[in-house]
């Protein structure tokens, strides 16, 4: 996905904020991962990908949608 693609996802996930449970796709150190966002402290989250936890910054994260 390149830079133009993930500023359209982003508008589109803008409409509706992400919620805790949902899929998401995030960037962290340059390396991509999948997981279910579990926790939103102001700007920090806490994603569950495969029985790990990644906290990250809310602006690193999308709503992912491909299956």
């Amino acid at each position: 996905m390149d830079a133009h693609e993930r500023e359209a996802v982003a508008a589109m996930t803008a409409e509706r904020p992400l919620a805790i449970g949902d899929r998401v796709r995030g960037y962290v150190a340059g390396r991509v991962f999948v997981g279910t966002l579990v926790a939103v402290n102001r700007d920090r989250c806490d994603v569950e990908v495969g029985g790990a936890w990644i906290c990250c910054r809310r602006r690193d994260l999308e709503r992912d949608t491909e299956d």
